[in-house]
């Protein structure tokens, strides 16, 4: 059970630090100079893709959150069975529940950032 719990919640934690790591090297310029219209178009490509990146990171979260769920499951049984230590593992699924709550807001402020630049792109 020890290990199986570990592999779940290992396995978990990767895919969460992957995406986290995804969403860190999503760059680009941080502010539009409105003086010369090629380089606006420029920039406004650049944040169009940096959108779709942080979106398409955005649509994984739902399966990622019902992998959580087998998680919670893995851990419950383990539980039941009076297991307590895990010499495979340092999470549990309220860590990594959290860990999952803190990337769905790096997405959200993601978004928000590079939509406040394209509108800032635009006028």
């Amino acid at each position: 059970m020890r290990k199986k719990f570990a592999q779940v919640a290992n396995e978990f934690q990767q895919r969460l630090h992957h995406i986290s790591r995804e969403l860190a090297n999503i760059e680009g310029p941080l502010e539009v100079n409105q003086a010369d219209s090629k380089l606006i178009n420029v920039n406004s490509t650049i944040l169009q893709s940096q959108q779709d990146q942080v979106k398409e990171i955005q649509t994984r979260i739902p399966t990622l959150s019902e992998t959580l769920v087998g998680v919670s499951v893995v851990e419950e049984e383990c539980e039941a069975a009076n297991v307590e230590e895990n010499d495979y593992t340092v999470f549990t699924y309220q860590d990594l529940a959290f860990e999952l709550e803190l990337v769905v807001q790096n997405i959200a402020k993601k978004i928000a950032f590079i939509d406040n630049q394209v509108r800032r792109a635009l006028l």
